[in-house]
């Protein structure tokens, strides 16, 4: 989305144009296609209307990178809203123009804190879910067990999108769908890969559109992430048949694959059983241990993932239980 030449992510949302009167070249310098947009005034504000949509605007932008397939390159900065001044050139700039400016918090002239949190925590989601992970292309195919395809797109109706609809050009709301059973690379064991089903639904227009959600997909969604809202959820909802997404958000739907209230154990071709345990079902619930450590309760058992092999008669069972550490090895 952003990169070392041009804006970034904060001067994106905050700048019409560039702004590189420090480099001494008299403007000429820097590109003038930075397709950004100041949400209503130039430069710093304290205008709190603009200043929502800017910050609504800069989740946006992180969380579509972050849900992407492929690497993802985040410009140094751009998770705690790091600002340029405008200048999209800043090579030249050994000072306060280039620096990074840790401070005591964003009041500081430091970090946006609400958002590096949101930055974080994102970065957990994606660790925690090989479904944002692939490594293969998508098929559009049926997955085995199920009639739904591996991806899915779909209009604000609820329907699936054709050929025509791709073509529409003021079309600005749609919905994908990430099947978390088709995931066609083994683990490291050669065990299947099942994750959790997601579904991201993307409201580029100005105005609050009404999505049903599609029939074919099935119930038992929850909202995670409301890019329009806090962000991240604590304590996520169940989603309605129809969601109102907010003009210019983003919302991250979640059906969890796993039960609520006991391991279960997943045959393994040639190593008899694998018995997993559920993830959470919400990133707030329990909130993602960013330290990538295990938690102890008050007990001292962890509350973080634990492993454990045990000889079976038919070969190796691996124990998955508690919580899945978004840190740790993928399952």
């Amino acid at each position: 989305m952003t990169a070392h030449d041009g804006f970034t992510l904060a001067d994106l949302v905050s700048y019409n144009d560039k702004h590189n009167e420090a480099n001494g070249e008299d403007g000429n310098d820097g590109t003038d296609d930075n397709r950004s947009w100041n949400h209503g005034e130039e430069g710093p504000t304290d205008d709190p209307e603009v200043l929502a949509l800017r910050a609504c605007q800069q989740r946006n932008v992180l969380a579509t990178l972050l849900l992407s397939q492929g690497v993802p390159m985040l410009l140094g900065g751009d998770e705690m809203g790091r600002s340029q001044g405008g200048n999209n050139n800043a090579y030249c700039q050994d000072n306060e123009i280039s620096w990074f400016e840790w401070g005591n918090g964003d009041a500081d002239g430091g970090p946006d804190e609400d958002l590096l949190d949101f930055s974080r925590q994102l970065i957990a989601f994606r660790k925690a879910h090989p479904v944002l992970r692939r490594r293969r292309w998508f098929e559009g195919r049926s997955i085995r067990g199920t009639k739904l395809d591996d991806i899915g797109w779909f209009r604000p109706d609820g329907e699936e999108m054709d050929d025509d609809d791709w073509d529409v050009g003021h079309a600005r709301s749609l919905a994908v769908f990430l099947n978390g059973r088709g995931i066609d690379t083994p683990g490291p064991q050669g065990e299947p890969i099942v994750d959790d089903d997601l579904m991201v639904i993307f409201n580029a227009a100005p105005d609050t559109v009404p999505f049903e959600l599609p029939a074919a997909l099935g119930d038992s969604w929850t909202v995670v992430v409301d890019t329009a809202g806090e962000g991240w959820l604590a304590d996520p909802p169940a989603a309605q048949e129809t969601l109102d997404v907010e003009g210019r958000s983003l919302v991250i739907l979640l059906r969890s694959a796993a039960t609520t209230t006991r391991c279960r154990a997943d045959r393994v071709p040639g190593h008899g059983t694998r018995a997993r345990a559920p993830r959470p079902t919400g990133v707030g619930q329990p909130r993602w241990n960013l330290d990538q450590q295990p938690r102890a309760d008050a007990a001292g058992s962890h509350a973080g993932r634990t492993a454990g092999r045990v000889a079976g008669r038919r070969g190796v069972t691996r124990l998955r239980c508690a919580h899945h550490l978004p840190g740790a090895a993928d399952p």
